[in-house]
């Protein structure tokens, strides 16, 4: 029976909502995103609307091949958004280190799959009986609701070990970029003066490497980067390699991950052992994933490179409570801050609260003049700014403000009754260089002080003594084994010792805290002369308690050192801790950096690769 074209046109209308609407009601019902009754109506509207419009467009184009009945201007309209998915599929970059597929880019796949095929599809069911054409609408209905139900996230399943009720809580909160001294100089941190006052408090915690993804790496596992072999953001997390979350989770604790910086994108191994990985940083949860949302994106980072690379803390902190409020057992989060990490925006009043001076743009100001390799992510931030410490005052704001999502954690583990049975660790991943030594702004190729030496605070009451003080070395590669140790958990390939003899108060075995990275300066310059030379050149350091030597192995670049007492530094010790860092610049570990021109744009927007 021929339809009259409004009848198709609405036909075709309601099939694209209804595949649109399935697609968006799958991604809301699984994946742990926790959309309230609002969210997940907006995230409705938007993938039935989309489905609609392109529904139209859909049952149009069947009219124009000569298809006349309505059942064919229904396929029509339901293929359009599956096509319209394919379409976003095929012009996007593959997840990073992901293999992409011969059809992505090609335009014969494009011509086959996007015109062809289902122009022949459309024409073979204008000839089927109406039930069977009905009934092709209703698979396109399913494969809907099944493509959104694996957007929402990936199920783990039962784990093997039912946890004991009585097992521990524990929250892991890692701050991005953040300093220790101007952490614990501000004078205006609430949430981590008081787990540092309640439990344990390690001053000389040394990052092992100045790079967000290599140095939560370390975090989760235990393991220094000259053996996970990671030395740049975009690098996949090893498959051999064990993370806390996977050994709790098969304890049978409920694992959810807050993550607020793309670097973390969960494709690259992060969301190993959670449940719940949430990197998704659309305004409205899910909508990342529904194709209305990937289309938004797609135009958006069109025009803008930097686009949802990052969200603000409050909003991770807001989707970790959400899915803390419905956890009964023993529970694993892991919620990362993003804030301190530049551009430096603090909300008000942070991001005037610290400054001292009267006008950042006074062209009487010369302090900026001195401020050299400022990374890409921080020139706009900088324009027209002549104070260099207004700059310092707003990554102080940072501090401070972050400081506060803490206190949110805290004050609802207060409120549910779970401080007593909760393990509470806050580190950060690496700090900031402020202009010593000529860093400014920036970090990630260098082994200073301000690089490496970052926040530790662990509190888990009745177990850890309330106020202690760790004065000596350790390592962030200790973080996991200590939780591991505590949790009686088994982390069969950390590198890291527990901490917990320290925390009971006998002396910590003597030991000097490693660190690597790429060396920046020295691969520009051997780039400049082989412009396809991969990132080969490495320094790394050695950190006593209050001396430090850096080692550069590239040619022509000196050792480095730096003296942290006012008498003459001890020539043996110096050169073991020389002949420490030279034996780390003996090791194989190779970065890589991801071959996806999509992914590379976005790390680049960061900072973390060169252009």
């Amino acid at each position: 029976m021929t339809a009259p074209i409004p009848r198709a046109l609405a036909l075709g209308l309601a099939a694209g909502a209804a595949v649109g609407l399935a697609e968006a009601l799958g991604v809301a019902s699984h994946g742990g995103l926790y959309p309230s009754l609002p969210a997940q109506a907006l995230l409705a509207g938007a993938g039935a609307a989309t489905g609609a419009a392109l529904g139209v467009a859909g049952a149009g184009a069947v009219r124009l091949i000569g298809c006349e009945h309505g059942a064919t201007a229904a396929l029509g309209g339901g293929m359009a958004p599956v096509l319209a998915s394919l379409g976003v599929w095929w012009a996007s970059d593959p997840p990073p280190f992901t293999a992409p597929s011969p059809l992505q880019g090609a335009w014969w796949a494009l011509g086959l799959f996007g015109i062809a095929l289902p122009s022949l599809l459309i024409l073979g069911t204008d000839h089927m009986g109406r039930r069977a054409r009905w009934g092709v609408v209703g698979a396109l209905g399913i494969a809907a609701a099944w493509t959104g139900w694996s957007q929402g996230g990936t199920s783990l399943g039962d784990p093997p070990v039912s946890a004991s009720p009585l097992a521990p809580n524990l929250l892991l909160i890692t701050v991005d970029t953040t300093r220790a001294d101007r952490l614990m100089a501000l004078g205006d941190t609430p949430s981590f003066d008081r787990l540092a006052r309640e439990g344990v408090r390690f001053d000389l915690a040394i990052s092992q490497i100045p790079v967000t993804g290599p140095s939560h790496t370390t975090i989760l596992s235990g393991v220094p980067p000259w053996e996970h072999g990671m030395l740049l953001n975009g690098t996949p997390i090893p498959a051999q390699l064990q993370l806390l979350p996977e050994g709790l989770r098969q304890r049978g604790y409920a694992t959810g991950a807050f993550v607020s910086g793309y670097v973390l994108n969960g494709n690259l191994g992060f969301q190993r052992g959670f449940q719940v990985y949430d990197d998704d940083f659309s305004s409205l949860p899910g909508m990342g994933r529904i194709l209305a949302g990937r289309l938004w994106e797609m135009g958006r980072r069109a025009q803008d490179a930097d686009h949802l690379l990052q969200r603000r803390g409050d909003l991770t902190t807001d989707r970790a409570l959400a899915w803390l409020r419905d956890q009964r057992g023993p529970w694993f989060a892991w919620v990362h801050l993003f804030d301190p990490h530049g551009p430096y925006t603090p909300p008000p009043p942070w991001d005037e609260r610290y400054y001292q001076g009267r006008d950042p743009h006074d062209p009487n100001n010369r302090s900026m003049e001195d401020v050299r390799g400022v990374a890409p992510y921080m020139q706009e931030a900088l324009r027209g700014i002549t104070d260099v410490d207004y700059v310092r005052a707003r990554y102080d704001g940072e501090l401070a403000w972050t400081d506060t999502q803490v206190g949110a954690l805290l004050d609802w583990l207060d409120a549910t009754g779970q401080t007593e049975d909760t393990m509470v660790v806050l580190v950060g991943d690496h700090g900031e260089g402020l202009g010593e030594h000529g860093e400014w702004f920036n970090h990630g190729d260098a082994l200073w002080d301000q690089d490496l030496h970052v926040p530790l605070a662990m509190r888990l009451p009745d177990a850890l003594p309330a106020g202690r003080v760790i004065p000596t070395p350790v390592e962030l590669t200790d973080v996991a084994p200590t939780i591991a140790d505590y949790l009686s958990l088994d982390l069969q390939r950390a590198t890291g010792i527990s901490l917990r003899i320290g925390i009971d108060g006998e002396r910590l075995p003597r030991r000097t805290a490693r660190s690597i990275c790429l060396d920046r300066a020295a691969n520009r310059a051997a780039r400049a002369l082989e412009p396809d030379l991969p990132p080969r050149w490495r320094m790394a350091s050695s950190r006593g308690l209050r001396e430090r030597v850096v080692v550069r192995e590239a040619e022509g670049f000196a050792d480095q050192t730096e003296v942290w007492r006012d008498d003459p530094p001890d020539e043996a010790l110096w050169e073991a801790l020389r002949a420490d860092a030279r034996a780390l610049l003996a090791t194989q570990a190779q970065g890589e950096t991801s071959t996806s021109a999509g992914d590379r744009d976005l790390l680049e927007a960061l900072g973390y690769v060169e252009p």
